[in-house]
């Protein structure tokens, strides 16, 4: 994700032992990048964590048998990316805050482009009796 997105200023996470170690400190010391952990036994200090998880096993268990997983999993993905999220600013996606940009979604596909506006606005009326 680093290669392709670039550092972060700083990550967030919980207590796992590969955040713990020397190695993962040792990382984020050489690349500026600010590691902060949630007290242990104490999950909801990490509430965007907690809730993506939560909402992530939820959207699983009502696919099952749907989908295969990997069709699962990318759809679920992408929902979440493209929503807008109340803890962001601006109430921006995950997508937009991280790209800054929107991503093209199939909502976007059922709105009508501004090309399309201008045709229709050239377009003659049509009224009761013409040909």
């Amino acid at each position: 994700i680093f290669s392709r997105n670039g550092l972060p200023d700083m990550i967030v996470s919980d207590n796992g032992s590969q955040f713990t170690s020397s190695q993962f400190q040792e990382f984020c010391r050489r690349l500026g990048i600010i590691h902060y952990r949630s007290p242990p036994y104490h999950p909801q200090s990490n509430g965007q964590a907690e809730r993506f998880v939560d909402t992530f096993k939820r959207a699983l268990l009502k696919s099952k048998g749907e989908e295969t997983s990997m069709e699962s999993l990318q759809n679920f993905l992408f929902v979440y990316r493209t929503t807008p999220n109340d803890a962001l600013p601006e109430k921006k996606s995950p997508a937009e805050a991280l790209m800054g940009r929107k991503l093209k979604t199939i909502h976007k596909l059922m709105l009508p482009s501004r090309a399309t506006r201008k045709v229709i606005e050239k377009l003659p009326a049509y009224e009761v009796g013409c040909p």
